[in-house]
């Protein structure tokens, strides 16, 4: 068996320190580089443009909204483009939780966390929207309209589901 010297010993130690030092570099600019995609996104997507007064006063426009259907919420409120106040609700909260949906997606933003702050919320307006979305869907004929909101409702209601079976995680004290 050969004996090891102290400076065979340094060169070993410091070859594994360089090869854990690489992997924490590479692992840090990966974290970068996704963390600046997100401040891009944020910066260029409008619907991350708004206070959160503005959500708000927005949320609350699409719960006390009633309509029955598409032609129902046109007769009452006025189209889409028409810059009526509740129309424009239903597009900024639309465009908030598409946005989130994007992120969610892209993982960008872990979904446990989305729905530990804002599930509900998702849940609640996008079956209070559904009937909208799906006769803008139709009108436009264009299917990929929120698609994203979709996306993110349905894995709130994952969640949802999750936490109602105990599988999710709990708040540790």
């Amino acid at each position: 068996m050969a004996e090891w010297d102290i400076a065979t010993i340094a060169t070993i130690c410091l070859a594994i320190a360089a090869i854990i030092g690489i992997f924490f570099a590479a692992n840090e600019y990966r974290h970068l580089a996704r963390q600046r995609k997100l401040e891009m996104l944020i910066r260029i997507y409008p619907g991350y443009n708004i206070t959160r007064r503005e959500l708000r006063m927005a949320e609350k426009q699409v719960v006390t909204s009633e309509y029955k259907d598409f032609s129902d919420f046109v007769k009452r409120y006025g189209g889409v483009d028409s810059g009526e106040l509740i129309p424009m609700a239903f597009d900024e909260v639309g465009d908030y939780y598409e946005g989130i949906g994007i992120l969610v997606h892209r993982k960008l933003v872990d979904s446990e966390l989305v729905f530990a702050l804002v599930g509900n919320k998702v849940i609640c307006y996008w079956e209070k929207m559904l009937p909208f979305i799906k006769g803008l869907r139709e009108t436009d004929g264009d299917n990929s309209i929120w698609e994203y909101y979709e996306y993110l409702y349905r894995k709130m209601q994952a969640e949802s589901l999750s936490e109602k079976s105990g599988k999710a995680k709990q708040p540790s004290n």
